[in-house]
């Protein structure tokens, strides 16, 4: 960089130095590995044979509370044929012809390559694993425009192990900041032309990491304020029926299924570490 700046100083007005973008990425602990789903679904009586019909029937619960968050605001729920598509500039040309001042922009739905799950029968001894596999599966794009990060979104995998990854811009945020303190900026696309006061804008810029961040990714997961994140997650987090039989999910909400994820997660590093140990013998 400083030999961009050496080289052009006649044109450079000034310089900020901060971050670009963020990515905020959560799944349940539980299901970041094949034992770990596998240690869950014989909690709940699931044969891991019926595990897609179980699963599916999640998957079908969050597309649908998605469709029902876009219709209650009464904004977009778009589908794009190619993952190439841009999301962003289908959201943006969304704002464009139906502008909101906050809140959600859209839904963007789109099917794109996903980390997951499948079942391998094993011939020899005729026994079945979950096993870690690439697949396909649908992508929610939540559009919105926040009060504290500008625009943003947030990208939902509506298939196990149900992905929630939240996109923060540093240049969004930082106009949002210099909007509330009356600092008068110019700015085309994601760049910034001209900045009234340089120095005052480095300071603002310096200030993200005392972010109460927590929080504010459970408002973002939601795009709704007067949303609790245990409300968000409630498809993944209720009772299903899977071959007739009533099975409970997961309530991570409550002390005694943390209690529970607490263990399962040291059982589950325990039969990794046995598994390595094996392969090492």
């Amino acid at each position: 960089m400083e030999p961009f700046i050496a080289k052009h100083r006649v044109h450079v007005l000034g310089v900020l130095n901060g971050w670009d973008r963020l990515v905020f990425r959560g799944l349940y602990r539980l299901f970041s590995s094949a034992a770990g789903v596998t240690w869950y679904l014989h909690q709940l009586h699931v044969r891991l044979v019926d595990f897609r019909d179980f699963f599916q029937a999640l998957t079908h619960e969050i597309v649908t509370a998605s469709q029902a968050q876009a219709a209650r605001a009464q904004r977009p729920n778009v589908y794009l044929a190619s993952s190439a598509t841009s999301k962003e500039e289908a959201a943006r040309r969304t704002l464009e012809e139906s502008p909101v001042a906050s809140g959600l922009i859209g839904v963007v739905r789109c099917v794109e390559p996903c980390w997951t799950y499948e079942m391998r029968r094993e011939a020899a001894t005729a026994s079945r694993e979950l096993v870690a596999a690439w697949r396909k599966c649908t992508f929610l794009y939540q559009y919105g425009l926040d009060p504290e990060f500008g625009f943003i979104h947030v990208r939902v995998q509506t298939w196990l192990p149900f992905t929630v990854q939240v996109y923060v811009n540093g240049r969004e945020w930082l106009a949002q900041r210099m909007d509330e303190e009356g600092l008068e900026y110019r700015r085309a696309d994601n760049c910034f032309t001209w900045v009234e006061d340089f120095e005052r804008a480095q300071g603002i810029m310096d200030a993200p990491g005392q972010s109460d961040w927590p929080n504010q990714l459970d408002a973002l997961a939601g795009l709704d304020a007067s949303l609790r994140v245990e409300e968000i997650f409630a498809p993944v987090s209720r009772a299903v029926k899977t071959r007739g039989r009533r099975v409970r999910a997961l309530r991570i909400w409550t002390a005694e299924d943390q209690a529970l994820l607490a263990a399962a997660a040291a059982l589950t590093q325990k039969v990794t570490i046995q598994t390595l140990t094996q392969a090492a013998a």
